[in-house]
């Protein structure tokens, strides 16, 4: 087998985490973060009529299916009804994030119909479910049926030849938060894009909502996105115009009270009701009024329009110039958030070998290794990673310890980079499996 390590295994599966929305985990592990830690998918089973206890029968099936997940994704390629089961999981994934989404988009509505004042907060609410109580119910129908079907994958037959690897769900979170810290000397190929988006961070022509300018950066998963945010929000010309700057990891949930809070961290006075959104708001909307702030949201996937304008309520206050960056993989959500629309691209041939060779030969190569060699191959499997920046550096991660001719050639001349799926699942993936 060629990947021996077994952490350099985990890795590379993870690189569906950032890449691949085709592989079934991504989906799976997202929807089980925000089953297991949505405040507004908690709330929901408490108030939806579905007890505490199947809320606890939900995560454990879904953590059980979870655990057969690594294994079943490696065998795909040799077992078509192993692929078929997985496709079966991925829709039934799918119907429960559109589930999800009509949780969110109604706990949404409540809140905002819902007045300041904490002893009015029980009477909103029964009047609420009264008023909306069939749509609570067709939903709440529809996540039991979902709970169903998981179980039932769960006990197949051919669910029990799988090996369960369970990984904590703590630990896969941790996977998905970004912060605003770059090492810029490890980036190739994005001074122009910094540019433009730097002078449309100073331009009147951004979309937005009011006079708040919306910048989206959006592509497909490993083409950097989240890096080329960062390079800008680090620029220097951004850190001396902006008067408040903050950075936030939006990630697979879109919790507004967690976004708002973030976003109030930098504030001076940290004394707020950690819970409260309108408390929160409130205080938000007085810190920034009358200032030039610069908000990053990385990694958004929620397309939901009301969550965005609960969201910018208090930020219509600040200075005329203010801006929003938003990283997203989605065209719908730029849309959805009326922002400006910066596609980003695959990196150029020559700037994919630069960045490859930065990790490949970042420790030398052991004395009498045929370099020239190594060059040719390298460059040949540059050219097939096709300018993804995410897969080139992994690859060269790799082969940093690896500088036997036979390693490189074992790679280069893989049946994966043949595979007739989408590049989104990259050759990377399948290389695991040989």
């Amino acid at each position: 087998m060629l990947c021996s390590d077994q952490q350099y295994i985990g890795k590379i599966m993870r690189i569906g985490e950032v890449i691949g929305e085709t592989l079934v985990s991504y989906t799976f592990e997202r929807l089980l973060d925000r089953i297991a830690n949505s405040s507004v998918v908690i709330d929901f089973f408490s108030r939806g009529g579905l007890d505490k206890a199947f809320h606890e029968k939900f995560k454990t099936t879904l953590c059980e299916v979870h655990a057969l997940l690594i294994d079943a994704e490696g065998k795909q390629f040799t077992n078509s009804k192993m692929k078929e089961w997985l496709d079966r999981l991925q829709e039934v994934s799918r119907d429960a994030e559109e589930v999800l989404k009509e949780i969110t988009e109604l706990e949404a509505s409540r809140r905002s119909e819902e007045p300041e004042p904490r002893w009015k907060k029980i009477k909103v609410w029964r009047y609420f479910s009264n008023s909306d109580d069939a749509r609570w119910k067709i939903v709440a129908s529809k996540l039991t049926s979902i709970h169903q079907k998981l179980e039932h994958m769960a006990n197949q037959k051919i669910a029990s030849d799988l090996i369960k690897r369970s990984v904590p769900l703590s630990e896969e979170s941790q996977l998905r938060w970004t912060t605003s810290l770059v090492e810029e000397a490890n980036v190739y190929g994005r001074n122009q894009e910094k540019r433009q988006i730097v002078d449309l961070l100073f331009s009147r022509e951004t979309g937005g909502v009011g006079k708040i300018g919306v910048i989206a950066i959006v592509g497909t998963g490993g083409l950097g996105k989240t890096t080329l945010a960062q390079l800008v929000y680090n620029d220097v010309r951004v850190q001396e115009c902006f008067e408040i700057k903050t950075w936030v990891c939006v990630s697979n949930n879109f919790d507004v009270v967690r976004v708002t809070k973030t976003i109030l961290e930098c504030a001076p006075d940290k004394s707020f009701d950690m819970q409260d959104l309108n408390n929160l708001q409130v205080k938000l909307s007085n810190y920034i009024r009358g200032k030039r702030f610069l908000i990053v949201l990385d990694n958004v996937w929620s397309e939901s329009n009301e969550l965005w304008e609960l969201l910018c309520g208090p930020l219509h206050v600040g200075a005329e110039g203010s801006k929003i960056i938003v990283t997203t993989r989605s065209n719908s959500v730029a849309s959805v958030m009326g922002a400006h629309c910066f596609q980003l691209m695959r990196l150029a041939e020559g700037d994919a070998w630069m960045l490859f060779s930065k990790y490949a030969f970042q420790n030398g190569v052991p004395a009498g290794t045929d370099v020239r060699e190594l060059e040719m191959i390298g460059r040949e499997i540059v050219q097939k990673c096709d300018g993804w920046p995410f897969l080139v550096k992994e690859l060269g991660n790799f082969l940093r310890p690896r500088h036997e001719i036979r390693h490189w050639k074992d790679i280069l001349n893989s049946s994966a980079w043949g595979s007739p799926a989408k590049i989104s699942i990259l050759p990377a993936l399948r290389l695991r499996f040989q």
